[in-house]
């Protein structure tokens, strides 16, 4: 038992290294012409003020769809978790951006604590059914990112409400990351210049 634990450990460390590796190759390849395909990547977001691009949601309902997973009306609450989740990344990445004009390194540390929240979060797996204990507790309050992966699932796939208390605390977490991160960079808007 022991070393199958041990296997999986083992095996997250080189998953992890080799996606560290692999962007810092995609990097520096995209700095070179003729290696351009190494560093191809897909943005989805706002492409500007109108659109808005979530093609990771239409692949989503077309799984869905397939798998014949049933529509319900609890499957309308994905709006607001995804509110809460780009009010919630967007206070966070205004204050990263105030800090990044500064912090040179910034920009590899957050590639590196973004990845691991990634991995934390529950994308390919249900934190609910893997992880016990005071883990899957802590997971699941003080990750914004895994909340809102569990509340997602949970309305598009069992069809049960979401948890409003948890989404309103972290809506209101999310509000004052964004008055931050404006007002930080409304005050210094100045000496970026200076500092570039």
């Amino acid at each position: 038992m022991a070393t199958k634990e041990k296997n999986i450990w083992i095996l997250l460390i080189f998953i992890l290294s080799g996606l560290v590796v692999g962007g810092l190759l995609g990097e520096l390849a995209s700095k070179v012409d003729w290696l351009w395909w190494l560093s191809y990547n897909q943005v989805f977001g706002l492409e500007n003020p109108i659109v808005l691009d979530l093609s990771v949601v239409k692949i989503t309902f077309a799984l869905m769809l397939y798998q014949g997973v049933p529509f319900t009306w609890h499957m309308l609450f994905i709006i607001p978790i995804f509110i809460v989740l780009y009010i919630i990344s967007f206070g966070i990445g205004m204050i990263l951006m105030h800090f990044g004009v500064t912090l040179n390194d910034l920009g590899n540390l957050t590639n590196i604590a973004l990845r691991m929240v990634f991995y934390l979060s529950g994308i390919f797996y249900n934190i609910n059914e893997r992880l016990k204990g005071k883990l899957r507790f802590f997971l699941l309050r003080l990750n914004p990112i895994a909340l809102c992966m569990n509340e997602l699932r949970k309305v598009m796939l069992q069809g049960v409400m979401p948890n409003f208390e948890m989404l309103g605390i972290w809506l209101f977490i999310g509000i004052i990351l964004c008055v931050i991160g404006v007002s930080l960079i409304n005050d210094y808007e100045n000496s970026y210049a200076k500092v570039i």
